[in-house]
């Protein structure tokens, strides 16, 4: 936790009984101990209401986004629908059906009569010639 090695341990240790006395270290070491310990539960029961008030605040949006999330992977994935008709039309194949008969294409051709209002395209394209004549 804060990073300290046996000898700074023993250096601390040395230092209080110098400054305390034999005395007195037994009661400062048990007020210590009972006073981290404190620490640590008012730290714990932080965290446990700062996460509960966060989860209380953002627990519906989690909940949508997470909802959202597995909709969006579900059609992501069209690998059922595409297997399926893979083996559909594998069984088909490997049936023999002939229920698919092949027929030739064959194009019909459609009739374009001439209507009264078709008039024939002219075959010379009419020009303007210059004007000679002095104005």
């Amino acid at each position: 936790m804060f990073n300290i090695g046996m000898t700074e341990l023993l250096l601390i240790g040395a230092i209080a009984l110098v400054v305390l006395g034999p005395s007195k270290l037994p009661q400062f070491a048990r007020a210590l101990g009972r006073a981290l310990t404190e620490f640590k539960r008012a730290t714990n029961e932080f965290k446990t209401t700062l996460k509960d008030e966060f989860d209380q605040a953002t627990g519906p949006q989690t909940k949508d986004l997470a909802l959202l999330a597995k909709e969006v992977t579900q059609g992501l994935k069209p690998h059922k629908d595409i297997t399926h008709a893979l083996e559909t039309a594998a069984k088909v194949l490997e049936s023999g059906s002939t229920a698919f008969e092949r027929r030739p294409l064959v194009a019909k051709e459609i009739p374009n009569p001439p209507t009264e209002e078709t008039q024939p395209l002219p075959t010379e394209v009419p020009t303007k010639e210059p004007n000679n004549q002095p104005s």
